[in-house]
């Protein structure tokens, strides 16, 4: 039977592996209006994901899909893929849209440089953003406007992005197939109330329905 240890090892090596993969930049360019908003909810050992995706010129929620899996797989820091990867890959699998995907955790702000957003857009080769409430690593510089660079052995890793007017930021970072400008940009965009509306819809919907399972 593998050990947690090894399992974590097995875990460190494959990170590492398909961190070399993560593209930063734009494919395709950011020129629609559909973004799409991911979240997990749990109840127990059941897990259950939401998909939201919106139109930002219109506000208008285009499609929902949702997914009720049960969950053993026990919450390991820094390999949230491992628990929330499943449900998430078969809620995205059925979309008929996604655009760029915002993800609520990290993407290349993680200390192997694949969080759970990059790890995801690589697996499906999506363009996918991460959307941190908590600053996972790095070191965060002076506040210019609304953002301050998050840097990590000098190395620009995410972006504090206050909006509206939240007095704490989120944190912002690429996942795959997108630069950090548009990551922001994107955010920005899908923003409602100091919130990206598409991760708060997904998050809410989600949040309901395990209170329903309870």
């Amino acid at each position: 039977m593998t050990t947690v240890n090894e399992l974590v090892a097995q875990l460190r090596v494959e990170q590492m592996r398909l961190a070399e993969r993560v593209i930063t930049e734009d494919i395709p360019p950011f020129s629609s209006s559909i973004v799409t908003g991911v979240d997990v909810s749990y109840t127990g050992n059941v897990a259950v994901g939401c998909a939201v995706v919106m139109d930002l010129e219109s506000r208008e929620t285009i499609q929902t899909e949702q997914r009720t899996v049960e969950c053993t797989t026990p919450y390991i820091p820094g390999y949230f893929f491992l628990r929330e990867g499943p449900v998430l890959v078969e809620l995205l699998r059925d979309l008929d849209e996604t655009g760029p995907v915002l993800v609520d955790g990290n993407g290349i702000l993680h200390p192997r440089r694949l969080g759970l957003a990059s790890q995801l857009g690589v697996h499906l080769d999506l363009q996918t953003i991460g959307v941190a409430k908590k600053l996972l690593l790095g070191e965060m510089q002076p506040r210019q406007g609304n953002a301050a660079r998050i840097l990590d052995d000098y190395n620009c890793i995410g972006m504090a992005l206050w909006l509206s007017k939240r007095k704490k930021p989120v944190y912002v970072s690429i996942g795959h197939r997108i630069g950090l400008d548009t990551a922001v940009t994107v955010v920005e965009q899908a923003s409602i109330d100091g919130y990206p509306e598409p991760l708060r819809r997904a998050h809410s919907i989600s949040k309901e329905t395990t209170q329903n399972l309870s």
